[in-house]
């Protein structure tokens, strides 16, 4: 639903030509900081300049106003988002210090989304650091009987009678606009985030700090925006980004009571790296082959050029049964309490399994409170779990199992999954590694 400006402006107390310059301004920092583009702006017949979300969530902090861009799934936070992307390196929040940031993470804490900016904030300042916070060279009076600089005969004379000339010398300073705003971001942070050891690591930053004063007035912050700079320093451009983000936060009721970054995230593709990502590292190397994003040729005569790009084929190396998993990042697909498939995506499934010469396929699709999961075996005895298996499969194919015939061949099954991105991060882990169970399950018995 695109959202009228002339009303937004009149409900805010702005001109239009002032609301559309804010929005462009927000739309160009997401752009560079991030490579996102959260929202376009159109021009609607009926209602005039509109604004059309994307597939981006987050908060969007501008020069006068802050976007609030909520998540689809119902009980999924920006900050649960923000632990997926670091899961999966996705959207620039992966790890150039990967030793040094990944063992603060600890899937027994319930982070927040200052807590996932921070970790990517800390690789950041942990390269800047490295290559040394820049300085800049300013001239330092002092009295002094050293040997050093020039003696400053006025501010001598006018000091009074010391023995003691007034000397001055250069030196450096970090008293400069990026470390200001980096101590800022330091001093959010620290009220912010809830990991202790992530506290630990951001009061050693404060302390190589410490003569560098955070800015008091945060509201002429929003001001500025990181292509104003010009510090030649990609390190430092990377640390600034996440800055300005923490800074230009606020208090907002999305995902409970956290406060949240100015940060946003592709959401589709957040979810096709999750997912894609960690399949990969749950199915057990020894018995499956999975590969991530294969280009193969179309089976055509004459060569048509081009390729197919299946998300993933899995491989049972000892029994050769071959799936392919194509994961969607429709919202759409669950409608009135019934699966929806589009055409689109039953007729290009369809192709990936006719070109690789297989008769099942999966589409993954998101969802929240899921209520079909594959059963993990417990504590309960083989039978039991052989059961519950026995239930699932007799229930996927009653409600999720659709057949493509044709007239020449088998035809292909085709299943659907979702996995469910509501409640904590062991949740959705629990959710995915059900799935593989799922794709062991029909790779081993073809006869399901």
């Amino acid at each position: 639903m695109p959202l009228c400006l002339d009303h937004a402006a009149a409900e805010c107390g702005l001109e239009l030509p002032v609301l559309l310059t804010d929005l462009r301004a927000v739309q160009r920092e997401q752009y560079v900081n991030y490579g996102t583009k959260p929202f376009q702006l159109e021009i609607h017949p009926e209602l005039g300049y509109v604004l059309i979300a994307g597939p981006e969530i987050g908060l969007l902090g501008g020069r006068l106003l802050t976007l609030e861009i909520q998540p689809k799934v119902a009980g999924l936070s920006v900050g649960k988002c923000l632990g997926l992307a670091q899961i999966c390196a996705s959207m620039r929040l992966g790890f150039d210090n990967s030793k040094s940031v990944q063992g603060l993470l600890s899937n027994s804490i319930e982070y927040c989304a200052y807590d996932y900016l921070g970790f990517s904030f800390l690789d950041a300042l942990i390269t800047v650091e490295r290559n040394g916070f820049a300085r800049v060279f300013e001239d330092v009076f002092t009295r002094s009987t050293k040997v050093q600089g020039v003696v400053d005969f006025q501010r001598t004379v006018t000091g009074g009678i010391v023995r003691e000339p007034i000397v001055g010398y250069p030196d450096t300073s970090l008293n400069i606009l990026p470390n200001r705003i980096i101590q800022t971001a330091l001093t959010r942070c620290l009220d912010q985030v809830r990991a202790l050891r992530l506290k630990d690591a951001f009061r050693h930053f404060n302390d190589a700090l410490s003569t560098v004063p955070p800015i008091e007035d945060l509201s002429s912050l929003r001001g500025f925006f990181l292509h104003e700079f010009n510090l030649p320093r990609p390190d430092y451009w990377r640390a600034l980004a996440l800055a300005l983000s923490i800074i230009k936060g606020d208090s907002v009721g999305a995902g409970g009571n956290d406060a949240l970054p100015s940060v946003s995230i592709n959401l589709d593709s957040l979810f096709e790296d999750y997912c894609s990502q960690r399949i990969t590292e749950f199915l057990s190397p020894s018995k499956f082959e999975v590969i991530r994003q294969s280009r193969i040729a179309h089976d055509t005569l004459p060569s048509i050029g081009g390729a197919i790009v299946p998300d993933l084929i899995v491989r049972h190396k000892s029994l050769k049964t071959t799936i392919v998993v194509d994961v969607k990042n429709k919202y759409s697909a669950l409608e009135n309490g019934q699966k929806r498939i589009a055409n689109s995506d039953l007729f290009q499934i369809s192709y990936y399994a006719r070109t690789l010469g297989i008769d099942r396929c999966l589409l993954l699709y998101p969802g929240a409170k899921v209520p079909l999961q594959f059963p993990f075996k417990g504590s309960q005895s083989k039978d039991v779990h052989k059961k519950q298996v026995t239930r699932f499969v007799d229930k996927i194919m009653e409600l999720d199992t659709y057949k493509v015939f044709s007239k020449r061949r088998d035809p292909i099954i085709l299943n659907s999954y979702s996995i469910d991105l509501g409640g904590d991060m062991s949740n959705t882990e629990k959710s995915v590694a059900s799935f593989c169970l799922f794709i062991e399950y029909l790779l081993e018995n073809e006869e399901a």
